[in-house]
């Protein structure tokens, strides 16, 4: 768990809201994924509790067995301007949101060029490149198709 949260970058402030910016629950998973899948880890999320108590559970689970759970509250906004399901699918969306971010140990960043985030992405060599064309080369890669999927 810790190398795999070593490698998880901040994740991208991308939406304005009421009073802040904020990571949609979109940006979060576009971010981690990729990273969770290299080490082995998949997630899942399920709800407990009454209407009144409700708890997002955000499941971390990892190839070889062990899980782990957080828990988020699942708090519905009743002075929002929605019907009430969109009050109830606003609330369970920010909490899986944060419940996910809370299982990780993630945090958010205003811009990509934030001095936090670079201290937390190291990029290859030169020769770390040429290295890894001539094997894709070697293995008949297509690399327009592998960097579509790499950078999704």
């Amino acid at each position: 768990y810790g190398i795999m949260q070593g490698e998880l970058p901040p994740v991208l402030k991308n939406r304005d809201g009421h009073n802040a910016r904020y990571a949609t629950l979109d940006a979060v998973e576009r971010t981690v994924r990729p990273v969770l899948s290299r080490h082995g880890f998949s997630y899942s999320f399920t709800t407990e509790g009454g209407s009144e108590d409700r708890m997002m559970v955000c499941r971390l689970r990892h190839r070889m067995g062990h899980t782990e759970e957080t828990r988020w509250p699942c708090e519905i906004d009743r002075a929002a301007r929605m019907n009430d399901s969109q009050k109830v699918a606003s609330a369970g969306s920010y909490a899986r949101r944060y419940a996910l971010m809370l299982a990780l140990g993630v945090s958010t960043t205003d811009t990509a060029d934030d001095d936090d985030a670079d201290s937390l992405t190291d990029t290859i060599t030169t020769q770390e490149a040429a290295d890894l064309r001539a094997a894709a080369e070697d293995a008949g890669v297509d690399m327009v198709r592998f960097l579509k999927w790499a950078l999704v």
